[in-house]
């Protein structure tokens, strides 16, 4: 009799600090999609400051077949060649999206097409990617990683609308 008063408590208190957290993973999510459509939106107007704000300090963004990108100074590197020569369009997909306690996945699709500022061609990437959230100090999320895949035009997804 002793050991289930002490055991329904426990049991109790584990089962409602269960659905608490299952409660506050809806938060995580709309913060994690906060962030990604804060990306698109950066990147579309050309906030460089913006744009480097919701990446996290250690990231690394793993581009097809070229070396990783380490760090927030390479990544600004990256981006301020980008943003000199192109104005963005940006169509972005989150097919699925999990949270892993300070860590979150988002597997989803891109369009990005760079429309020249001055004597460029203009690009199209059409692709998928694996971005890592990593939930920072303040509470709020940023990418950690991201890996992402070019696809060729003989892709069916590349003749699919994304939206």
């Amino acid at each position: 009799m002793f050991n289930r008063l002490i055991v329904l408590p426990i049991l109790i208190t584990s089962i409602l600090m269960l659905h608490a957290a299952q409660a506050g993973g809806g938060d995580d999510i709309a913060s994690v999609m906060q962030t990604f459509n804060g990306l698109e939106n950066a990147i579309e107007s050309g906030d460089l400051e913006s744009l480097m704000s919701f990446y996290h300090h250690e990231v690394v963004i793993y581009p097809p077949a070229k070396s990783a990108i380490v760090g927030t100074a390479e990544n600004r590197r990256r981006f301020v060649s980008r943003l000199d020569k192109f104005n963005y369009e940006v169509i972005q997909t989150a097919d699925e999206l999990k949270i892993h306690g300070d860590i979150a996945h988002l597997i989803g699709r891109f369009r990005i097409e760079g429309h020249a500022k001055s004597g460029e061609d203009n690009v199209i990437a059409i692709g998928r990617h694996l971005l890592l959230f990593k939930r920072s100090s303040r509470g709020d999320w940023k990418v950690y990683r991201d890996i992402y895949q070019k696809l060729p035009a003989s892709d069916p997804l590349s003749k699919k609308d994304v939206e």
